[in-house]
Formats: C-alpha cells, structure tokens, sequence
C-alpha cells in the first residue's frame, strides 16, 4: 500500500512540475518562445502528450508491475486536478466559462462524466497516430500517396485564448489534440481508400469529392488549398489515375493568403473521383 501511495505521490508531483515547466518555457524569451512553439505541435506536441499520458504507466508498469500502472494513472488524474484548481486560482478574472453553462444545461453530474468518458477513447487515437508516423510513410514510397506535415494537422492552439482557464483549457486542449489527429488520419484513410478502390460506391453513398478535410479553426499552421487535375492511362482494363499537380493558384483560406503555387517543392497529391459515380473525370 505504501509503495501505491509513494508512485501517486510521485507521479502527482512530475505532473504538476511538468505542467508548470510548461507555463514556463515561453517566458524566456526568443528561445524559450520558439522551443514553446515548437511544443505546440508535432513532433514536439507528440513528445509532449506522450510524457503526460501513455509513459509514466508504461514505465512504471514494467518496473513495479500493476501498482506502477494504477499509482501512475491516479497520480496523472490527481495531477491534472491540482493544476486546473491552481490555473483557475491564479486566473480568477475569467469572466463567462464554458464548464458554468454546460453545468448549468445538462447537469454537474452529467458534464464531468460524459468528460471523464471522452477520455477512455484515448488509447484509440494514440494507435492512430502510431500508424500515421509508422504506416501510412511506408505507402508514400511504394505507390505514390502524398505526403503531409504533421505540424500542420496536429498542434494545439487553445492555449492562446484568454477566456479559457483551468477545467476548460485543459479539455479544451485535448479536443483540439484528438480532432487534429482525427483529421489527418481521415486525410491519409481517403487517400488510402481513392487509391485501392476508386471504382464507385455502395447506392445512397454520397459521392466523393476532391475538396481536401480542412481544420479551418486552427490558428497554429496551415495547410495551402489547390486543385488537382488528373491525367488518364489505360492499364491491364482498368482506368489508373496518374495524379498530376495543376494549382491554378487558388489562394490558403486559413489567413495567410498564400497562393499554394509558392508552396516550394511541395508535392501533395490527392484523389477522388469515381468512375461510375463522379461523371467525367476531371480533363477528360
């Protein structure tokens, strides 16, 4: 029991100092801000999220056994309370918060459980971002897929705004984690999908258009647009996409106004049309 005890302790405290590191690094001055930056997306956010999540368990799993995964999991939960009561202590000129009105719509009760089973979708994402950093870059070589920055999909930038503090930060902050990482995985599953099966869909399926999955709310990165045009080949009877870039300078509509074609030795590609289902392929 003891030991139990000594791991949350511990665990609490590495949250907490981590957590205040953090708060920080920002601070001093033009180094500190870029290594913060830096943080606040991949590689640097992976690093980040992992210290905090999956690590200690794993750790100290291997070495103490389960009490290293239980002290460790309760020290991180405990961790992150003391640091969203002390965040909304040191910031109590907050004005309107979010947790208020959704207490106040659905119930106390219901808010913090419906949060608290957001969480356990967790290791759910963090085997998709496992398979974006060790799968889908084995495709790119092999058959052509396109090839992303990561920093572009998954960062954070909730942080940046003032009104969220505490309780709502921290959820906040995960929120925008778990939908970067979402997106780019949908990004690379329709590559993967356009690629192997571009020959129609089921009825009642709505067709697929070549519009890329944007996450137009992020203020951290972007992601110029453009248009793509395909040529046509005809090989073993079956219609081949060679995926050409054409940007005809359609302009970055996430602020920096950036026509994609200044985009240096950028080569995305993209698919999406369907025989049978998107009516005359594009240039054809």
């Amino acid at each position: 029991m003891m030991t139990l005890l000594l791991i949350v302790a511990f665990t609490l405290i590495g949250i907490v100092g981590f957590a205040g590191l953090l708060h920080l690094i920002p601070r001093l001055g033009a180094a500190g801000t870029r290594v913060g930056a830096w943080l606040c997306r991949a590689p640097g956010l992976d690093l980040v999220v992992s210290l905090v999540t999956w690590i200690p368990p794993t750790v100290l799993g291997i070495a103490l056994g389960w009490r290293g995964v239980v002290g460790s999991i309760v020290g991180q939960v405990l961790g992150m309370l003391v640091w969203m009561f002390a965040h909304e202590l040191a910031n109590r000129q907050h004005g309107p918060r979010i947790v208020t009105f959704l207490n106040r719509t659905v119930g106390r009760l219901n808010n913090h459980v419906a949060l608290w089973v957001t969480a356990v979708a967790l290791p759910v994402f963090f085997v998709i971002r496992v398979a974006q950093l060790f799968v889908y870059p084995i495709l790119t070589p092999l058959v052509g897929l396109p090839r992303y920055r990561h920093a572009d999909w998954v960062n954070v930038s909730r942080q940046k705004f003032n009104g969220l503090v505490g309780h709502d930060l921290i959820w906040c902050l995960y929120c925008d984690w778990m939908t970067g990482v979402y997106s780019l995985g949908a990004e690379m599953l329709r590559n993967v999908e356009s690629f192997w099966c571009p020959s129609g869909s089921p009825a009642g399926r709505s067709a697929t258009t070549v519009s890329s999955t944007s996450r137009t709310s992020k203020a951290v990165g972007s992601r110029p647009r453009g248009r793509w045009g395909t040529s046509w080949r005809r090989w073993k009877g079956c219609t081949v996409l060679r995926r050409q870039r054409t940007c005809q300078g359609t302009s970055d509509t996430r602020g920096s106004g950036t026509p994609c074609a200044r985009r240096q030795g950028e080569r995305r590609r993209m698919w999406g049309w369907r025989p049978g289902v998107d009516g005359v392929p594009p240039g054809g």
